[in-house]
């Protein structure tokens, strides 16, 4: 994104030799524009540069309402930035980053690594004490939603049960084959099963298996699937006291 159309030109014929697609846009108007149209992996801002609130406010909620698993860093070309090593971060307000005005592709990946993995630690901060609060069963809740038919609760748990002992290997097979398709089938469905049962903290699980599932992060992957397992370990003893208790 940049006014000067000789810098543009650069800047697009640098990412373009590097097998990236470029959406050249000379204003954050039309960039905003753009959005509408296509997901963008990262934004460019040339220098100089207003900052870009708005744009990049309308970024997040398209990225929030889109569910999309990575947060696209917002770049802006500095001449303070050397050519080695070609980037500058952090940033201040909603800049991410800084390239240097002859920037490399190298650099870019660099930039956007580091922002990745620095966002990554603040969403695991975040999620970790979102996660305390979120109960691993809710019996009342269930009983109410099975109008307190003890025949239907005992069912509904002897089914989970059965169909868990399936699923959870069928999962760790499709990782370990690279279906992400499948695992992201598989936890989608074992997600609805958590919400009927209201066992809040594996159902996150199971949502956040699905995402990662979807954007093909064998790694974020791995490491959700064997929380969903650790929870669902949890989880059963408790499926199980309630069936003994509800059982006609």
């Amino acid at each position: 994104m940049d006014a000067d159309p000789k810098r543009m030109e650069r800047v697009t014929s640098v990412l373009a030799a590097a097998g990236h697609s470029v959406v050249s846009v000379s204003s954050p108007e039309e960039a905003e524009e753009a959005l509408e149209i296509v997901k963008v992996d990262v934004v460019v801002f040339g220098s100089p540069h207003p900052e870009p609130v708005s744009f990049v406010h309308r970024l997040r909620e398209l990225e929030k309402a889109q569910k999309h698993a990575f947060r696209a860093p917002v770049l802006a070309l500095s001449h303070e930035v050397p050519v080695s090593p070609g980037w500058s971060s952090p940033g201040p307000g909603v800049i991410d980053g800084y390239l240097a005005e002859g920037f490399g592709p190298e650099a870019l990946l660099r930039v956007c690594d580091f922002i990745a993995r620095s966002t990554a630690a603040q969403s695991k901060t975040t999620e970790s004490a979102g996660q305390a609060s979120l109960p691993v069963f809710e019996p009342e809740k269930f009983r109410q939603q099975v109008a307190y038919d003890p025949a239907l609760a005992a069912e509904i748990i002897d089914l989970f049960l059965e169909e868990r002992s399936i699923e959870l290997p069928e999962m760790q097979t499709a990782l370990e084959q690279g279906d992400f398709r499948q695992l992201s089938q598989i936890a989608h469905t074992i997600k609805g099963s958590l919400s009927s049962l209201h066992a809040m903290l594996a159902r996150h699980h199971a949502q956040e298996l699905e995402t990662a599932a979807m954007a093909k992060d064998g790694e974020s992957c791995g490491r959700i699937l064997s929380q969903l397992a650790s929870d669902l370990e949890t989880l059963e003893p408790l499926l199980l006291n309630l069936r003994d208790q509800v059982e006609p």
